[in-house]
């Protein structure tokens, strides 16, 4: 029975464990789908960024990618400078014109709810100011979105709808319209709209959420029960490629480097005999190491990414290593048909072409055009990831290129993988022309009065700028008449070109000899089907002046001229006299860019003379040309011919300084160029007002430490006629780089700089340091981090010790939902931080926003060991607008302080102490124990002309004249209030007073202390009160000397003051008491330790106001003694853990009425200390107990057995 029950009880708890562990697991398997809803991922239904000036959308699902961003009743006049920089937005004017004005797109949301839409607006401040957003089923009957309504400002941060509701009437509908409707005629500025108002639309987002698969918004369809047919185990890439949204597992080799594409990133092509693909990953270490030629199968889902078509895999295993990697050979052709150009993309081709131009890396990654004889063109993106070497290209150069075939949106481009992708061709043939080569077109729109976009590309632009004219500029804000003058007349002649030319024209492009300009835009004429040459309208109508710069054709020149003067004769346009044009374009450009003055030589093309660039106002417009002063000598272009008093009036006007870098009149630090001849040809020699700064002939030694201001002087000569010209110039001290950081070699540590900041590193607080990426320039890295928050910051620790003049310089790049905002501060301590001046910094996806150059910081941080300056993330404002993302990155780039070096005068540092009491203050003693101590410093002494001092009782003034300066000096004074004869009389404390210096007691003094006592409370003022001074028998009023100590009252009626010219015991006394009492004798008790009958305590005076007891007293600190306050053990007493010496008279312990022997009584019968305990007494009963169970245990077990 005992068994039984033994083991059932045994048996239950492990029933119970069992029971809760599998209804945990269980559990594990039933449906929480009333627990939690599952919302579908956010999909974008149709996007326009207008990045690439075109109105079709440039991302979103299939159906909407054809889908074009519209307007009615307004005038779009084509794209400007978008929300970001770098980017672009449609602009358009005429909001005034029509009924009804507004922008308007259509779309589909087949398969989608929960409809949402962003945008940016931004207008003139005579453009609309008020919007509403409406939507439509039909086009025709349009409702209201809910809280839709914005307004509109000058700026990108006022007109910003993000993410607004659309009624769940627009989900899942085969078309749907969406207009930003303009709801009043009240322009930004609060004035009326006016047809030269401007509104630009940017960064328009239509998002939504997929309906379940069954149709029905929150039903969740029946899982698929997978059958028994066979599948096959992989899908062709050329079948991947159209399955879209599908799970795939492809087979095929790679023809790149995994890493040589994106270093962070998992991301490479492969290819079979018909097709190839992009395989990608945000994280490359979830898959293995694949190289060229690695045979490999990868499952994922298909998709696409700014319309290259990607697997966004899963599962990547390589299968075979070194297998064959083939190219397939092209000509350039197949990149000017978009279904040809498709069917390669993620396979390695081979082709011929010409580089014409090579730039530098930026943004990690470099853009160069090549052309064929026909120009036929693609783009060559080579990514600086690859470690290509571009020093190793020529230009104007023939090669036969291999290279793996994509796109960016619209643009192919091909990507190489290293430089032996180049082959230079054996046989070099003639560069491509395209002089007079003339292709058929179509216009995608009418951007200004000389440009427009072309709906295809020809040799890969799309844009045209129109040769041979040069209209007034649109793209500018308006702050002066010269700007406002230029804009109206540019929106004049944009709307004489749109006469011309509308959207959908058919055109003849009749190229130049140079084919592009520096932005990659065409380089042509423009001719309609009626044979009319716009370009040469433009300039006859007076919308547009001639402009043409080297190389040119004289008969075209010529043909342009005689428009030219045609619309000046007959005042048309720009040179009608009552609203002339008062700026060329090419001289509004220099002074908007903020160019000191204009570059290109100008020549008349009928006399064949030229004049410098400033005095392009002498030749007549119409047969202007441009181009440097050796290209008009090779052309046999001379001097303008004038007399000797025009040329020297010439010269001297043109005549300047030439600068380098950035140097300017009111700041050189490198050698000057002086010119000897001057334009037109007079003769210049130079003096300098001081040349050991500026020698005459430009060179610059640096001052060392301040500006130097320099006069030169110019002596210009043309036959007889002599003139001078002077110029100011200011030469500041060399510039010394004092640290600098370019990441070149991917190291934190500064790169740069004086050895006090060899080892500097950047650090970051609040967000973390990723790695290194492209940074700024070609080859370049700069350093990486995430995980932004407001308020975190990059910093650094430098020196500038011994300089002055500290600037900073420092390029910032982000992602775009990396931190938008930055601040540059300062800090000597590392907690309290003020901004730098001008210190803002607005990040962009870019290299050319987040730039500080050169910039001053405050005076206060120069001649310092360490400085610290932070680079403050100040918002939560991501670089798009949204909010900052946790893998949102900042990356930062060539830092670099500089300074000059400085001459400091160190001033010495103010002692508090000497301070306090040259400006008439008092130095308060601390009182410890009784007694005060006060101790100064020679170098204190010989700044100060007295000591006052103080404490609660007593003041004390000591002439430092009295003492010895070169000695440092201690001061103190005990109380001692119950120890001598009379302590009851005194109406103040009684203090004994000490003076050592260097360890000797100083007892007498050559002139006169000041002494002030407080007077009691309660104390009868008009009593006579004195300073009194016990001799060691008695209280005395005076010296030996005759001196008397006084007893003058304070004017507060709080102290009487004296003074003395010795140091021991005093009070105050009433002279009456002393005198009633008998106070010349001790008063005290007679004495009862047998001890005391020596009169050890009555101490005669020495005559000198010193007792002998005192004689060899030390000074505090000394060695053998402590200071006489902390209780000299005296001979017959012993130490008072108070006072210091128990004296021996009765006198002293008067009070207490308790003997040495009673204290000793008293102090053992104190309590003992708590120091027992019960600890054996529980160990025994531990030991009881456990013989107890032992002994039960025992018994049990005979039981049981």
């Amino acid at each position: 029975m005992i068994n039984r029950t033994t083991s059932r009880m045994n048996i239950l708890p492990l029933f119970l464990a069992l029971v809760l562990v599998f209804s945990q697991i269980l559990s594990a398997f039933v449906p929480v789908s009333a627990q939690a809803d599952i919302q579908a991922d956010t999909v974008t239904l149709v996007e326009w960024d207008f990045n690439q000036d075109t109105p079709l959308a440039t991302g979103g699902i299939e159906g909407n990618l054809n889908e074009e961003f519209s307007i009615a009743g307004a005038s779009p006049t084509g794209y400007v400078l978008g929300s970001q920089s770098g980017s672009r937005a449609l602009n358009s004017n005429g909001w005034n014109s029509a009924e009804e004005s507004y922008w308007f797109v259509q779309f589909t949301t087949e398969g989608y709810e929960d409809i949402r839409f962003s945008s940016k607006h931004r207008g003139s401040n005579t453009g609309p100011k008020d919007f509403t957003v409406e939507y439509s089923l039909d086009g025709e009957t349009w409702t209201s979105v809910p809280g839709a309504d914005f307004e509109v400002g000058n700026d990108w941060t006022t007109g910003i709808l993000n993410q607004i509701s659309v009624p769940t009437e627009v989900n899942d509908q085969e078309t749907v319209f969406l207009r930003w409707l303009n709801t009043s005629d009240v322009s930004i500025n609060g004035g009326t709209v006016g047809g030269a108002g401007t509104n630009r639309v940017d960064d328009v987002i239509i998002e939504a959420a997929p309906l379940d698969e069954a149709g029905a918004p929150g039903e969740t369809p029946d899982p698929e029960v997978p059958g028994d047919e066979d599948c096959p185990t992989y899908t062709s890439i050329s079948d991947a490629r159209a399955m879209s949204g599908e799970e795939v597992t492809v087979i095929g080799v790679a023809n790149i480097d995994q890493g040589l594409l994106h270093r962070n990133n998992f991301s490479l092509y492969i290819q079979d005999e018909a097709a190839g693909i992009q395989l990608f990953s945000f994280d490359a270490n979830d898959f293995p190491s694949v190289k060229e030629g690695d045979l490999v199968k990868a499952t994922g889902t298909v998709g696409e990414f700014n319309q290259v078509t990607q697997l966004a895999v899963t599962d990547v295993e390589v299968l075979e290593r070194n297998q064959e990697v083939s190219a397939k050979n092209i000509d350039l052709s197949t990149y000017m048909d978009a279904s040809l150009a498709e069917s390669y993309e993620g396979q390695l081709v081979q082709f011929e072409g010409y580089i014409r131009n090579i730039n530098d890396y930026f943004n990690g990654g470099v853009t160069i055009s090549i052309i064929n004889d026909d120009f036929d063109a693609v783009d060559i993106r080579i990514w600086e990831s690859t470690g290509f070497d571009l020093s190793e290209l020529e230009e104007h150069t023939w090669y036969e290129v291999t290279a793996i075939s994509s796109q960016f949106n619209t643009t192919y481009q091909v990507l190489p993988r290293s430089n032996a992708d180049f082959v230079k061709l054996a046989e070099q043939r003639d560069e491509p022309t395209t002089l007079n080569r003339e292709y058929e077109a179509v216009v995608a729109n009418v951007t200004d009065g000389d440009t427009i976009r072309l709906a295809t590309p020809i040799l890969g632009a799309t844009n045209v700028r129109f040769l041979n004219m040069d209209t007034p500029e649109t793209y500018h804000a308006v702050h002066n008449e010269l700007d406002e003058n230029q804009m109206r007349h540019g929106d004049n002649a944009t709307a004489h070109m749109q006469t011309m030319l509308s959207v959908g024209d058919t055109v003849t492009i009749r190229l130049g000899e140079e084919p592009l300009d520096s932005f990659g835009r065409l380089l042509a004429e423009v001719i309609t089907l009626d044979g009319v040459n716009t370009n040469l309208e433009m300039v006859r109508a007076g919308y547009a002046s001639t402009y043409f710069i080297y190389p040119f054709e004289d008969d075209t020149v010529e043909e342009y001229a005689e428009a030219a003067k045609y619309a000046r004769e007959n005042q048309l346009g720009i040179y009608n006299p009552e609203d002339p044009l008062l700026e060329e374009p090419f001289v509004f450009r220099a002074r908007e860019r903020g160019d000191t003055g204009l570059s290109r030589y100008v020549g008349n093309f009928k006399t064949k003379e030229y004049v410098a660039p400033d005095h392009y106002a002498i030749i007549e417009p119409e047969y202007r040309v441009f181009f440097t002063r050796a290209q008009a000598e090779h052309l046999g272009y001379t001097p303008l011919e004038m007399t000797d008093q025009e040329v020297i009036d010439m010269d001297k006007n043109a005549l300047g300084i030439g600068f380098q870098g950035s140097d300017s009149a009111a700041n050189v630090t490198q050698d000057v160029m002086l010119e000897t001849t001057g334009s037109y040809g007079s003769v210049i020699t130079w003096e300098s007002s001081n040349e050991e700064v500026i020698s005459p002939t430009g060179e610059v030694t640096n001052p060392l430490y301040e500006g130097v201001s320099v006069t030169l002087t110019a002596t210009l000569q043309k036959g007889e006629l002599v003139e001078t010209k002077e110029f100011v110039l200011t030469v500041n001290p060399e510039i010394v780089e004092l640290v600098s950081w370019h990441f070149d070699g991917e190291s934190e540590v500064a790169t740069g700089g004086i050895e006090a900041n060899t080892g500097v590193t950047i650090e970051t607080v609040g967000s973390d340091i990723t790695g290194y990426v492209a940074g700024h320039g070609s080859n370049s890295r700069a350093v990486n981090a995430n995980g932004w928050t407001e308020g975190s910051y990059w910093v650094v620790d430098i020196s500038t010790l011994g300089y002055k003049n500290i600037t900073l310089s420092s390029r910032q790049f982000g992602s775009n939902t990396g931190p938008r905002d930055f601040e540059v501060q300062y800090s000597l301590d590392g907690e309290n931080w003020s901004v730098v001046p001008g210190g803002e910094v607005v990040v962009a996806n870019n290299w050319n926003s987040g730039v500080i150059d050169q910039l001053a910081l405050p005076a206060e941080v120069e001649n310092n060991e360490s400085v610290l300056i932070r680079w403050l993330n100040t918002s939560d404002v991501a670089i798009n607008g949204n909010t900052v993302g946790t893998f949102g990155t900042n990356r930062i780039d060539n830092i670099v302080f500089t300074g000059n070096e400085g001459l400091f005068i160190e001033e010495p540092e103010v002692d508090p102490i000497v301070e306090e009491i040259n400006a008439g203050g008092t130095v308060t003693v601390p009182v410890v124990d009784g007694t005060a101590t006060q101790s100064f410093t020679a170098d204190q002494l010989v700044n100060v002309t007295e000591l006052p001092l103080e404490t609660a009782g007593v003041k004390l003034t000591i002439p430092v004249s009295t003492l010895d300066s070169s000695k440092d000096v201690t001061v103190s004074w005990t109380e001692n209030n119950d120890a001598l004869p009379h302590a009851d009389q005194a109406l103040s404390n009684i203090f004994t007073f000490n003076v050592w210096q260097d360890g000797e007691k100083i007892t007498s003094f050559t002139e006169p202390i000041s002494i002030a006592f407080k007077l009691n409370a309660d104390v009868d003022t008009s009593k006579d009160i004195k300073i009194f001074y016990f001799n060691g028998t008695e209280w005395v009023s005076e010296d030996a000397h005759g001196h008397e100590y006084g007893g003058t009252l304070s004017d507060d009626g709080q102290f009487i003051v004296g003074s003395t010219t010795h140091f021991s015991t005093f009070a105050l006394f009433a002279v009456a008491s002393l005198e009633d009492e008998g106070g010349t004798e001790e008063d005290g008790p007679e004495q009862e330790d047998p001890s005391q009958e020596n009169g050890d305590n009555d101490v005669p005076d020495t005559g000198n106001g010193e007792s002998p007891e005192q004689d060899g007293d030390q000074a505090p600190g000394q060695e053998g003694e402590d200071a006489p306050e902390q209780g000299d053990t005296t001979e017959g007493g012993q130490q008072d853990p108070e006072q210091g010496t128990t004296p021996n008279n009765d006198e002293e312990t008067a009070g207490t009425d308790v003997t040495v022997e009673e204290q000793s009584t008293e102090e053992t019968d104190e309590t003992l200390p708590a120091t027992a305990t019960n600890m054996y007494n529980m160990i025994l009963i531990g030991l009881l107990l456990m013989t107890i169970g032992y002994t039960t245990i025992t018994i049990r077990k005979k039981q049981l057995s």
